[in-house]
């Protein structure tokens, strides 16, 4: 009898100890009757360990044999790709528990064999362990075969399991998750000493997400030989946005992460290193010299080393993982802060996206002015890169410097039914650009596209950033500097216009037979120039040129990678914001105000540009009092605006204070109403003398 017992703990049912239908438990056949009911209970008691030995031995040699392929949702596989590589690890650990099980029916056997005498309930002792064991693991294998989980999942249900009571459970569910954080170690290893993903079952909380033909088994793929990467808003070849985007191939997958043991945060920060590995890899980077090999070798060696630890320790992991990230992020700082001269590109476009260098868009306006207000030929955007870009280059000496190369002007393709930016009669000013902003319309910019019949509009800028920049400056990064190039463009082509009103209207001012008229028109042009002007200086002085003095001190006070792209980050966040970019409501209230603008200095250059000998028509006086009273109420409105948007906006209080120091638009909001103007005399405000 106790050879029988020993066969069916050892998973073989026989024709005492026989199986149920569905294979969940062994029980002495009831058919037996030289058994007392007292022995069979104490046999049915034990034998069931052999059910739940035979499940989990049957588990693990399914996992580790080789069977021939088997159909697993639709696709030829087998059950090794089926679980993953984790359990199979995990079915290592198994395999040292039931072993430890084999080996005490083992010892019985022989000390049986020695002595006759003993007893099931000897047999029982010996297994005691087991009885609390082997049913907790049975459940595990159940529920990993009902599940499917695999790599972090797997982790998580492990570590869940073993938060228990029973010592006896917790420390083989410990053992069970020492063999699957061997995997977890290797393959953050392979991420992060070599930037390389071993990840064939899609079980690593680390993917790619997209581009699966990508090999990632190579720390680095090459996609030409150019030396820039030619980065605009309005191309987006795979060619030219081949190395973002291998920064950008990949990500964390949530799902495989054991988040009840393995922070989010850790996890961001071995997806970071790996990713700054595969850069220091790429050979513009010098890997020989950048990354030394004692120093990696070291790395090596502390990832190893946790391969060790007999249960998973999150400080010294962390501490671990923490050294490794310090020491790749001041490398990846060096190679793209000083090696590669950051905050030289990052000048560069402050001048030309941002309109810092205001002699360059002086001139480049001058020469630009009666080209761009032609609809766009065919070879426009070669007309303007060859003519008065260059011209503009030549005439300020600026031809040769590695800025001035770096830029080039493209007319893209707009939207149809976005408005004017161009000081026409038959469509109104654009304040963006007719560049698309941030989604304030719903307007859905792929669809209904078709060349600007203005080049005005349609003027953006490319700007070629040499690796590795581009890990700084991508292609969405340059498509909001544009988005602020296009208004801040807008504004200076206003300034532009008004200016030349005041030539006109200065050398008009004592022989037109007009001039009676002329002081009523130069105040009103003094108006709109002090609006703008004062609009300009805000966005110029009071938002960028601070918000890029805070990113220059960040940028030199740091030495971390991660700490430097926030920072720039940061600040474009900023910028946008106080310059009212994602503001549709201001956005508008400022596009009425320079559609009105152009309108005047339209009317200014017909009229002053005819005949002065004989005196203005009524229709020309009503057309100039018309966009008076139009620019007034426009402008009132946007005063009133932005003083309602001054609690969200901080740096408003300075731009609201340049426009009403004098209580002028004050005055002007309260007599909207009435048909009576404020008089000229007390509310002009006291700047442009001369005109």
């Amino acid at each position: 009898m106790i050879h029988d017992l020993l066969l069916a703990l050892s998973g073989f049912p026989g024709d005492i100890i026989v199986m149920s239908a569905d294979g969940q438990r062994f029980y002495v056949d009831p058919k037996i009757d030289f058994l007392s009911e007292s022995d069979k209970v104490e046999i049915n008691g034990i034998c069931m360990l052999g059910a739940f030995y035979k499940h989990i031995d049957d588990f693990v040699s399914l996992l580790t044999c080789f069977d021939p392929p088997l159909e697993v949702n639709g696709d030829k596989t087998d059950q090794k790709r089926a679980f993953g590589i984790y359990v199979r690890a995990l079915c290592l650990g198994l395999e040292e528990i039931t072993e430890e099980y084999r080996q005490c029916l083992l010892e019985f056997e022989q000390e049986f064999l020695q002595d006759p005498g003993l007893t099931i309930g000897h047999l029982h002792v010996k297994l005691l362990k087991f009885d609390t064991l082997l049913p907790a693991l049975d459940r595990l294998v159940k529920d990993v075969q009902a599940t499917g989980c695999k790599g972090g999942q797997l982790l998580e249900m492990l570590f869940n399991c073993s938060v228990s009571g029973n010592p006896i459970v917790e420390e083989n569910m410990n053992r069970l998750r020492f063999h699957c954080h061997r995997v977890l170690y290797q393959q953050i290893a392979a991420w992060m000493i070599h930037g390389i993903l071993v990840d064939r079952y899609n079980e690593f909380f680390i993917h790619r997400l997209d581009d699966p033909h990508t090999d990632v088994s190579k720390p680095f793929e090459s996609a030409g030989t150019d030396e820039d990467i030619h980065i605009t808003v309005t191309s987006s070849s795979s060619k030219d946005a081949h190395h973002e985007k291998e920064w950008r191939l990949f990500g964390l997958r949530t799902a495989m992460l054991p988040v009840a043991y393995l922070p989010l945060r850790l996890a961001e920060e071995v997806l970071f290193v790996g990713k700054a590995m595969r850069v220091l890899r790429h050979p513009k980077a010098n890997p020989e010299k950048t990354l030394p090999a004692d120093e990696m070798t070291r790395f090596l060696v502390d990832l190893t080393q946790l391969q060790t630890n007999p249960s998973f320790d999150l400080p010294v992991f962390q501490k671990c993982i923490n050294t490794i990230r310090a020491s790749i992020a001041h490398k990846l700082w060096t190679l793209v802060v000083p090696q590669s001269g950051l905050m030289t590109d990052l000048l560069g476009i402050k001048e030309y996206f941002l309109l810092g260098k205001g002699e360059f868009y002086q001139a480049f306006l001058e020469e630009t002015r009666l080209m761009l207000s032609l609809p766009p030929s065919i070879t426009a955007e070669h007309d303007i890169n060859a003519g008065p870009l260059l011209q503009t280059g030549l005439r300020l000496g600026i031809e040769d410097e590695e800025l001035f190369n770096k830029i080039r002007f493209r007319l893209k393709t707009v939207a149809v039914g976005t408005v004017s930016t161009g000081p026409t009669d038959s469509a109104p000013a654009n304040a963006f650009g007719g560049l698309p902003l941030r989604p304030a319309s719903g307007f859905d910019s792929t669809k209904n596209k078709a060349v600007s019949a203005d080049g005005w509009r349609a003027l953006c800028l490319e700007y070629k950033v040499k690796w590795p920049l581009h890990l700084i400056i991508t292609q969405d990064v340059l498509e909001r500097y544009n988005r602020l190039f296009a208004f801040l463009f807008s504004v200076r082509r206003v300034q532009f216009e008004l200016q030349r009103c005041w030539l006109l209207l200065l050398r008009h001012k004592t022989v037109s037979t007009n001039f009676k008229h002329n002081s009523s028109i130069c105040q009103l042009r003094t108006h709109m120039s002090y609006l703008i002007d004062n609009l300009f200086m805000y966005l110029e002085l009071d938002v960028l040129a601070i918000q890029f003095n805070k990113l220059q001190q960040a940028i030199e006070s740091s030495t971390d990678f991660e700490t430097v792209r926030r920072s720039h980050e940061d600040y474009l966040v900023t910028i946008t914001s106080q310059c009212f970019v994602c503001v549709p409501q201001i956005m508008k209230a400022l596009d009425d105000v320079f559609d009105k603008c152009y309108k005047f200095c339209q009317l200014v250059q017909r009229v002053y540009q005819s005949d002065q000998s004989r005196p203005w028509s009524i229709e020309i006086l009503n057309e100039f009092a018309a966009i008076r009273k139009e620019f007034e109420r426009q402008s009132s409105f946007v005063f009133t605006i932005l003083s309602g948007f001054k609690g969200h906006h901080s740096s408003l209080a300075q731009l609201l204070l340049r426009f009403d120091y004098n209580r002028y638009f004050t005055t002007v909001a309260a007599n909207l109403g009435s048909e009576a103007r404020p008089p000229a005399a007390t509310l002009v405000p006291a700047v442009f003398s001369r005109s």
